[in-house]
């Protein structure tokens, strides 16, 4: 799979052979979260969740708990996209499942 990115990847693009290094720290997080939801309730501002209805399943529930923990959270659930909603929608590895634009304006719309 890493080698296919590479040889279809843009100039310049991260790729996912370069971002390998990096997902022990994602992990890490990950791991150091479980069991943790309940804390998450005591958040009192405004919260924006954002899920693709395309993305993995444990995903949607992930978002779905945060979306009865949260008091103010308001959920937008992105119809036809997947976890990759916010990546460049030319790229022809991970671009199908991506709307950059899409997601902007939902970023606009909460913080404006």
């Amino acid at each position: 799979m890493l080698a296919s990115e590479d040889k279809q990847a843009a100039a310049g693009a991260v790729t996912m052979r370069l971002l390998a290094p990096t997902l022990h720290y994602d992990f890490e997080l990950v791991m150091g979260s479980q069991g943790a939801l309940d804390q998450f309730a005591a958040i009192s501002a405004d919260v924006l969740l954002l899920s693709g209805t395309k993305s993995p399943t444990y995903l949607q529930a992930s978002v779905d708990a945060l979306e009865r923990l949260l008091p103010r959270a308001q959920r937008v659930r992105l119809s036809g996209l997947d976890h990759s909603a916010s990546g460049n929608s030319a790229d022809p590895m991970t671009g199908k499942g991506a709307d950059p634009e899409r997601v902007a304006r939902e970023l606009r719309r909460f913080f404006v």
